[in-house]
Order: structure tokens, then C-alpha cells, then sequence
């Protein structure tokens, strides 16, 4: 899908569907790294907020991509942006749902582990309240460091 083509059938890469998010962010919780480039190279927005208030970066971590997060933070994205209603990270969100992979590579690119929601949950309590114990012992190993 290029800009070309997609201008040709009146298509906006940046167009929000049906479910609220944009094709981007489709991609990004399918873990479909070529889809992401693809849509990255031809002016879709990295940081794009959903009418659910999440950036594709989130979706990334939802879908537990290691690649696709890898692949946002190269062109821009802001690894530790928050939800609009709850003010929760990626990595929030990828601890809370023990999304070992988006973990990783969320800490490896330096998200912020002290990061709070907006009711004052880091991404280590969110682990600890959803039973994640090897989110749990990760994020309290890297801690410590």
C-alpha cells in the first residue's frame, strides 16, 4: 500500500476504522513487522492515538511483538506515551497481561519501569495484581540494577 496507490483509491493511511484504530495499529498487534514498515514508509503516524486513547506502540505490546515495538521506536514512538483515560504505558499494559516478549523489549529500549497510571500503579504492580510472576520477577530483577 503506497501513498501513491493509496491516494489513487482516496485511501488515508491514517484513517480511523470501524474498530477505532488505524491500519497501523492493526498491524502492530498482529505482529506483522513488514505491514509496519510498509505503512511507516508511506506516511502513516507512529504515535496516532485511537478513539480508545491507545498509540500503536500499545497494540504492540498488546499483541506482545517484540519486532513491531523494536520496529516503532526506530521511526519515532514514544515507548513510554500513555493512554488517554488511564495514563498506562505499553509496558504497563504488556506486564499487566504478561506479555514476557513486549516486557523485554520495552526494558531493553529504556521504558520508564517507574512509570505510574493514573490511579498510581507502576508496571510492577500491575504484574503483581494480575498474578504475572515471571513479569514480576523481571521487573524486579531489572529494578535492582
Amino acid at each position: 500500500m503506497s501513498r501513491r496507490c493509496c491516494s489513487r483509491w482516496g485511501a488515508d493511511p491514517n484513517a480511523i476504522g470501524t474498530g477505532g484504530t488505524t491500519p497501523l495499529a492493526d498491524a502492530a498487534f498482529r505482529g506483522n513487522v513488514d505491514g509496519v514498515r510498509l505503512l511507516l514508509a508511506h506516511g502513516a503516524l507512529v504515535n496516532a492515538v485511537s478513539k480508545a486513547g491507545t498509540q500503536p506502540i500499545h497494540d504492540a505490546a498488546l499483541g506482545d511483538s517484540a519486532d513491531v515495538i523494536r520496529e516503532l521506536a526506530i521511526h519515532g514512538a514514544d515507548i513510554n506515551a500513555r493512554s488517554r483515560d488511564d495514563g498506562q504505558t505499553a509496558l504497563y499494559m504488556a506486564a499487566a497481561m504478561g506479555k514476557m516478549k513486549a516486557v523485554k523489549a520495552l526494558i531493553a529500549l529504556g521504558a520508564d519501569l517507574a512509570a505510574k497510571d493514573s490511579q498510581g500503579r507502576t508496571p510492577l504492580d500491575a504484574a503483581e495484581r494480575a498474578g504475572m510472576t515471571e513479569v514480576v520477577a523481571l521487573l524486579k530483577r531489572t529494578s535492582a540494577k
